[in-house]
């Protein structure tokens, strides 16, 4: 007897096997999961496909438990800033948000997924996870100019100039 779970299939499924035969099962995940266990007679017997059952000299139920994949988002941290959530683990599919906080005087300069630069500003979204991921950030120190007016009779050094913050 098979007993169908949630997120996959058994092929064949209930099936009558002669006295002493083998019969082999195919467990197929449905697309993001993978088979997590299998049960004989509610015993585990492994996790993966297919599975044999041999020598059959009495009847048994064959059940499976499939598990969602999840990825890793790794966030490398930067100096002068933070992203937060750090590292995380994403379910196949879901999407995951990142805030990215500059140090006080600093700026979001970019932000890069993947070794790819995908802009400058907060938040940043991975959707539809399918796959593992890298986000790192850079950032830069925000720039002032200070303007001169020359007046006359005199003069005023530097002249206009920019100064970092602080």
């Amino acid at each position: 007897t098979v007993t169908q779970g949630a997120n996959g299939t058994i092929a064949p499924g209930t099936t009558t096997v002669n006295y002493g035969a083998s019969q082999g099962f195919t467990l197929t995940p449905a697309p993001g999961y993978h088979i997590d266990s299998i049960r004989v007679d509610g015993g585990y017997v492994g996790n993966t496909s297919p599975y044999t059952l041999t020598n059959v000299t009495a009847s048994h139920t064959l059940t499976e438990k499939y598990a969602i994949n999840t990825y890793t988002i790794t966030v490398t941290q930067g100096a002068n800033g933070t992203i937060a959530p750090g590292t995380t683990a994403v379910n196949y599919g879901a999407n995951q948000s990142f805030t990215l906080t500059p140090a006080s005087g600093y700026r979001i300069d970019s932000i890069f997924a993947d070794g790819g630069y995908v802009g400058n500003t907060s938040p940043y979204t991975f959707t539809n996870v399918i796959a593992t991921h890298t986000l790192t950030a850079k950032y830069a120190i925000n720039t002032y100019t200070l303007t001169v007016t020359q007046g006359a009779n005199g003069t005023i050094v530097p002249g206009t100039t920019t100064v970092n913050y602080g």
